[in-house]
């Protein structure tokens, strides 16, 4: 894998000759797509008004028979036999549009209807009727059930003015939603398209295609639900009924005189559908783009291993072996005349120059190594490298719950030797005494040169017994000790030895 970024970078670099193209291409295809997108919205938006419109002069036409009647309803209040023939010959024309027409009075009460009136029957709590009492205008109710008739239905009211200039009736007309949703079936749309029509407060008034156990419920959907409860018209995305992602398009039929939306209709499709020739050009667009792609990549990937990775792996494995300290790899590209090859040359000869001063670096470092922890005179282990071994020695100790014993030694009037011979005589002594003592140690222990006259010798895992009797063996062999210097004897030599115990 010690190639990889650079395979990655050749991909790369090839990938950026051909970006601008692959770029401008993607960028076509995305316009395209979104501009196909916003068509289809334009074109549900446009479904949406023409339904509109459509159920608009339904409203229209129920507002000018309304006009009509209320321009006869206070003579016909008079005369409530009149008026009930009137309403049913008016009805019977309607081809059964409506299944209710009558005249209220102010207090809710009917004065006269095509069906017959009935006094018990009050709807004064009818928004309808309160709202043309209030405004003196057409308007427009929610979902209601007759309390005569027993049947869905949504009503219009019309307000009848009196001698002063003010309502002093409501003549009203109860829409049959029955109807209405055959009228609203015949309607010829492609199967995927649902069309529906809510009330003021997003009540099902009707369905395409048909849902008659969810007419009179409210609409389910709770973010087209309050899309379109606070807006006139529009176009979002949402999960349908089904669960599946649909485009939605909303606008309003007709509006209350207080400008609230009275009756809005909403259009929805299924996106994958809608979206299908915009998804399809891009998924071709992309593509190909991809299999070009992966072509160029394909024959960078391989192109680049057969023409240079190999020798750059060489390289890097090479490099690796020098830098862990292995001055003899070679990467043997010694008849190569590119540039790779050239590179390989240079690193073998690098190599060789390395492997020359490493060896000397070496030589050097042992010389560096036995200087810092040896004393020049007698060769044993200086003081700075006893500190360090009685610390190590002692660790040791600690953690193994053995003991460390720790002797000195002091060679007795060594500064007579110097004042009556000299320094150079003091030095033979030195260098006698301290091979005495390496020569007469285990394995494991330790000779130094303290400082001066003076040496110690750490014994790993003595007893104090055992190292009374070392010391006294030693003692006694420097007291054995016959030095002659420049032909003349130096007399018997004594040291004095200490012991300490950990």
């Amino acid at each position: 894998m010690e190639n990889l970024s650079t395979r990655v970078r050749i991909v790369a670099l090839i990938v950026a000759i051909c970006l601008p193209l692959l770029g401008l291409t993607i960028l076509h295809a995305t316009r395209e797509r979104a501009a196909a997108e916003t068509r289809a919205k334009q074109e549900i938006a446009r479904l949406a008004q023409l339904v509109a419109a459509y159920q608009d002069r339904i409203v229209e036409s129920s507002r000018q028979m309304l006009k009509t009647i209320s321009q006869a309803a206070p003579e016909l209040m008079g005369d409530p036999q009149r008026c009930t023939l009137y309403l049913a010959d008016v009805l019977k024309t309607s081809k059964d549009r409506y299944h209710s027409i009558g005249i209220l009075n102010a207090d809710g009460t009917q004065s006269c209807s095509a069906l017959g009136s009935d006094s018990s029957v009050r709807v004064s709590d009818r928004h309808y009727f309160r709202d043309a009492l209030r405004t003196g205008d057409f308007t427009i109710g929610e979902y209601q059930i007759g309390r005569v008739t027993k049947k869905p239905s949504i009503n219009f009211g019309y307000p009848v003015v009196g001698a002063g200039g003010k309502p002093v009736a409501v003549v009203f007309l109860a829409l049959d939603l029955n109807d209405f949703n055959r009228e609203f079936l015949a309607l010829s749309l492609p199967d995927y398209i649902r069309l529906t029509i809510t009330d003021r407060n997003g009540t099902l008034l009707a369905r395409h295609p048909p849902e008659p156990d969810r007419l009179g419920l409210p609409l389910n959907l709770p973010q087209v639900r309050n899309a379109v409860l606070s807006s006139s018209e529009g176009v979002l995305e949402a999960k349908g009924s089904d669960n599946v992602e649909r485009l939605f398009a909303f606008d309003d039929i007709a509006r209350n005189p207080d400008n609230s939306i009275a009756l809005q209709v909403i259009v929805s499709a299924p996106k994958d559908i809608i979206y299908a020739d915009a998804h399809a050009n891009l998924i071709r667009t992309v593509a190909a783009i991809l299999l070009i792609s992966l072509l160029l990549i394909a024959s960078a990937w391989y192109g680049a291993e057969w023409l240079i990775l190999r020798k750059i792996r060489t390289l890097l494995q090479v490099s690796g072996r020098i830098q862990q300290g292995d001055f003899n790899a070679r990467t043997g590209m010694l008849n190569s005349r590119d540039e790779l090859g050239q590179i390989g040359y240079a690193f073998d000869e690098m190599a060789q120059v390395l492997q020359d001063r490493d060896v000397k670096l070496g030589q050097a470092l042992q010389e560096l190594r036995e200087q810092a922890s040896t004393d020049a005179l007698t060769g044993l282990y200086n003081r700075r490298h006893f500190r360090e071994g009685l610390e190590r020695e002692l660790t040791r100790a600690r953690r193994n719950g053995s003991n460390v014993a720790l002797v000195m030694a002091d060679i007795d009037y060594f500064k007579k030797i110097n004042d009556a011979h000299g320094h150079a005589a003091g030095d033979l002594v030195l260098c006698d005494v301290a091979t005495l003592l390496k020569n007469n140690i285990r394995a494991g222990d330790m000779v130094c040169r303290f400082g001066g006259e003076e040496f110690a010798l750490i014994l790993p895992e003595s007893t104090g017994e055992g190292a009374r009797l070392r010391a006294e063996a030693l003692r006694k062999a420097v007291s054995g000790l016959d030095i002659t210097y420049d032909g003349t004897a130096l007399g018997r030599l004594t040291a004095s030895f200490g012991i300490a115990l950990f």
